[in-house]
């Protein structure tokens, strides 16, 4: 059985969608959906989006001329295509393909928003499926194929088919290269195609003190790059937008004593802790120098006189493989509905903040919250809308908790927990209220319960000053107590409690 990875919002897909239907092998493929640009989102016209999108149909009219195709007029997020894909997949596996031929041609042909659950009700409705219908194992089966395509070799390029002898077709190929593919044909070309180019460029965080570095090996035309001259501005500036690979000018790093690597590890919490690190040699280095990258962390290095086809394959492959490691990361870290932490990862956090704060002697401020009427609003909206729900909810969290230090993590169905390091009650709830103002501003609707016909949270807040007499645990189920007393005196509220700050004795 041959393996094809595609996704709905590619034109190059669309054409080898459609030449394998043509040859008649749409039976002998396992079709695998996933998303090669998660983060596009189809209400907002991104204008290099918009460019490849003109540049790539451009090239379909020319390779695949008896392919009808109509450019559309905006860049489809397919998240929602897919899953409902894999619902099909599962319950009525005999129409899975006509249905996505369907998906395929209402948005290439069409111009239609397949992110859109009305356009996807229409299509089903011409299988006489009368409600859409997610699968409750469909989001996780989408995240194996997303992982498997982005550490499978494809080099996160699509459409990609792999045999059962690991053969790999990358990229829009010619008719007869499918057939011969599909065939095991020895006369098969397996250079590489065009792929879709809407994923974003590689981010690399410069930390070098001068943007020289671009002008010389590094094509800005490949890579974002941002600049920074000092650390702390490295921490803050990538705060909220990890980067692929941080990139550290040798000398520079060699004034502070080398501590660069052991600091950005220090930080607790940090998305930049994980980042693979490259040492940059702005000038020719003594040959005992060069070891000495490796030495401190760093999985790479490059010079100012190496070959500029090396170093831009070198960069490339490695940002390439940092997110993979990332997904890898997030499939232990992170829940993958809303973004946030799960719970695992949060009580392990947890553990280290609380040690710290009981070792400096800082304050540290909990957060539940619970989302009011939850199961009312699933029950009358559908889990779909509810799983969009929560995500937003989850961003405006997020939104207003952005210190590397702070931690938003999804505790339960529709509970999440804040935790806000060395900050005291009084902070804390202006925080909590920044949040409670967002929800009411961000205007969920929800009319299956009493006024206001919007989505509210209960918010509870528990503040203390950590100390080894206490557990993590204990201070959790106060900050659930003060949650539960926002609910009881009529939700949509806050409750904040406060632990007296610790008198510490001093050793007599």
């Amino acid at each position: 059985m041959l393996r094809v990875y595609s996704d709905f919002n590619c034109p190059f897909c669309f054409v080898q969608h459609s030449r394998i239907m043509q040859l008649g092998l749409e039976n002998d493929v396992d079709w695998r959906f996933i998303e090669h640009a998660p983060n596009l989102n189809s209400s907002t016209n991104n204008y290099q989006a918009m460019q490849t999108l003109d540049m790539e149909c451009s090239l379909i009219l020319q390779r695949a001329p008896d392919i009808s195709i109509n450019k559309p007029e905006f860049c489809v997020n397919t998240r929602l295509a897919t899953l409902s894909f894999i619902s099909i997949q599962i319950s009525h596996p005999h129409i899975a393909y006509a249905y996505s031929s369907k998906l395929y041609e209402a948005y290439w042909q069409q111009g239609k928003d397949i992110s859109d659950t009305i356009v996807l009700r229409g299509i089903l409705s011409h299988f006489d499926i009368n409600d859409l219908d997610f699968h409750d194992h469909a989001e996780e089966l989408q995240n194996r194929w997303q992982q498997q395509w982005r550490c499978g070799g494809f080099d996160e390029r699509i459409p990609a088919m792999s045999s059962s002898e690991n053969r790999l077709l990358l990229g829009l190929q010619h008719v007869d290269n499918i057939r011969n593919f599909c065939s095991n044909s020895p006369e098969v070309n397996l250079d590489f195609g065009a792929a879709c180019s809407l994923q974003e460029k590689s981010h690399l965080a410069i930390l070098s003190g001068t943007q020289a570095i671009s002008e010389k090996i590094i094509n800005p035309s490949f890579f974002d790059l941002h600049f920074f001259i000092g650390l702390n501005d490295l921490i803050k500036g990538m705060a909220n937008n990890r980067p692929d690979l941080i990139i550290i000018d040798f000398e520079l790093d060699k004034s502070k004593n080398f501590q660069t690597i052991e600091l950005l590890k220090k930080i607790p919490s940090s998305s930049l802790k994980d980042v693979p690190i490259i040492y940059y040699f702005n000038q020719t280095c003594k040959h005992p120098d060069l070891a000495v990258p490796y030495t401190l962390g760093a999985i790479d290095s490059f010079s100012w006189n190496d070959d500029f086809s090396l170093t831009h394959a070198k960069l490339k492959r490695r940002a390439i493989d940092s997110r993979k490691l990332l997904q890898l990361s997030q499939h232990s870290t992170i829940d993958s509905l809303t973004g946030t932490y799960n719970r695992r990862e949060f009580n392990l956090l947890f553990e280290k903040l609380w040690r710290i704060s009981c070792r400096k002697k800082l304050p540290l401020s909990i957060v539940m919250v619970d989302i009011d009427y939850f199961k009312q609003y699933n029950d009358h909206y559908g889990h779909l809308s509810g799983d969009e729900c929560l995500i937003k909810v989850a961003h405006l969290l997020k939104n207003n908790a952005q210190r590397t230090s702070d931690i938003v993590s999804r505790f339960g169905g529709e509970e999440f927990v804040v935790l806000l390091f060395d900050i005291e009650a009084d902070i804390a709830e202006e925080v909590v209220q920044r949040m409670e103002a967002d929800l009411e501003t961000t205007n969920i609707a929800h009319t299956n319960r009493d006024f206001p016909h919007r989505v509210t949270a209960s918010f509870g807040i528990f503040s203390l000053f950590p100390h080894p007499d206490t557990s993590p645990h204990q201070a959790l189920e106060f900050a659930d107590k003060a949650m539960y007393r926002a609910k009881k005196q009529g939700r949509n509220l806050i409750y904040c409690e406060r632990s007296a700050p610790i008198t510490y004795k001093s050793a007599e």
